[in-house]
């Protein structure tokens, strides 16, 4: 959880950041540590521990991050006119938004209105995307599974103990 909330105080502020494909990795990156807890919170140790709502909103928070990633992928695919895989990123992004709010009972309202926003925003762009293919660039839309994976950024390291003091050390060695 330590990460999570790490990748949120940097998500908070990504629009700072130039390059869009650091918005994909930043949320890719946020997706597997969201699939990895919700992993954890299903597996029988701790099966019973929660409340569903907190199980529901990792569970939908995971699926966000990644169709949130599918789209700006989607859009960057855009600005270079890669149509095909524009569309297939898009309903990649959708099928996992809808999945999951179908199947994730009990998380926050909130939440559930972003990933309507998201969803729609998702399928104006899908409509866009299929209808410049249809008319202009007829580019096979190539399907899901044959999509490379989105690449992820770790956006924080494991550090020992002993290389937090050495850091900590040379800098009040050389402070006045």
């Amino acid at each position: 959880m330590f990460k999570i909330t790490i990748l949120f105080l940097v998500l908070e502020n990504i629009h700072l950041w130039k390059k869009l494909n650091h918005y994909v990795s930043c949320y890719m990156q946020a997706a597997l540590y969201y699939e990895e807890a919700y992993a954890a919170l299903v597996a029988p140790p701790l099966q019973n521990h929660f409340e569903r709502s907190w199980v529901s909103q990792v569970q939908l928070k995971a699926a966000l991050f990644n169709a949130e990633a599918c789209y700006r992928h989607a859009i960057d695919l855009h600005e270079k006119t890669e149509i095909g895989e524009e569309v297939a990123r898009l309903q990649v992004g959708i099928n996992a938004i809808v999945d999951t709010k179908r199947t994730a009972r009990g998380a926050p309202g909130p939440l559930y209105d972003y990933a309507s926003r998201l969803e729609q925003d998702m399928n104006k762009s899908l409509e866009t995307a299929k209808e410049e293919n249809y008319r202009v660039y007829l580019f096979r839309i190539p399907a899901a599974a044959s999509l490379a994976p989105l690449s992820a950024a770790s956006l924080v390291r494991s550090a020992s103990l002993s290389e937090i003091l050495e850091a900590k050390s040379e800098n009040d060695t050389q402070s006045p």
